[in-house]
């Protein structure tokens, strides 16, 4: 008898991940479309940080743009994306991306 072992989830995911990304920084370009952004791991989270490098005011106007996005996205998924903001003047020079 052979055994028939399940795909794994991981691709999935983060492709998933992957688009909740994109869909984060669609929403931020509307109300920053100077924005910059960065993808990378956070430590000691399982969990990607999304590094948004914009003139923000405040963290709070930034949290109240995408909350009903990623409270959506966790509660649908069981998983999370960090975003982390920065002023613009703070993306080190060759990095970050409009995209």
């Amino acid at each position: 008898m052979a055994v028939v072992r399940k795909p794994s989830l991981r691709p999935r995911k983060v492709e998933r991940i992957a688009t909740h990304i994109e869909e984060l920084k669609s929403i931020i370009r509307t109300k920053y479309p100077e924005a910059r952004f960065e993808v990378a791991p956070v430590p000691e989270s399982r969990w990607p940080g999304l590094w948004v490098y914009a003139n923000i005011e405040s963290d709070w106007d930034l949290y109240d743009l995408i909350r009903e996005k990623e409270e959506a996205f966790f509660i649908r998924e069981w998983m999370d994306v960090h975003v982390i903001s920065l002023p613009l003047e703070a993306l080190p020079a060759g990095s970050g991306s409009a995209g």
